[in-house]
């Protein structure tokens, strides 16, 4: 799941209209009242985290995660904050931040970095490399169905 919401952030914005109207509006947001932000953040919390949650418990009661003092909610915005940052840098046409390498490599890079901050061991990582781009509307981990996820206000 961590591979596909880093794609739907980081390629999601590349050319659909929509997702970087979002996301302008997303960081406008955070520079006014954070109403927006807000909004967002709440849907986000209701459909989406809970299948995370699902997975870092399972993932927990199979012996995957390591200890650490981070609860499951601050893990999953962290690695939230990291996709969306990701994209937010490339609203510009050209990425902000001199990142080395190409997008899909970058995507995979972060999805590790997220993966660790969850707490999965890197054994586990490791036997269950990215998804292909192709898998899209797949079953995927947890039983959850791979899709391109809907922002607020999306049916």
């Amino acid at each position: 799941m961590v591979h596909y919401m880093l794609r739907h952030f980081v390629l999601g914005a590349a050319g659909d209209v929509d997702m970087e109207t979002r996301q302008r509006l997303m960081v406008n947001s955070f520079l006014e009242d954070g109403e927006y932000g807000r909004l967002v953040f709440e849907w986000v919390l209701a459909q989406i985290y809970p299948k995370i949650e699902a997975c870092l418990a399972a993932a927990e009661a199979a012996g995957d995660l390591v200890a650490m003092p981070a609860s499951y909610r601050n893990r999953f915005w962290f690695a939230q904050h990291v996709a969306a940052m990701m994209a937010y840098v490339r609203l510009p046409g050209r990425s902000a931040v001199p990142y080395e390498g190409e997008v899909h490599d970058l995507i995979a890079e972060a999805a590790w970095f997220i993966l660790r901050g969850f707490g999965l061991k890197e054994a586990v990582i490791a036997a269950h490399p990215a998804p292909p781009y192709s898998a899209v509307g797949a079953p995927g981990p947890c039983g959850a169905v791979l899709i391109d996820l809907p922002v607020h206000g999306d049916a």
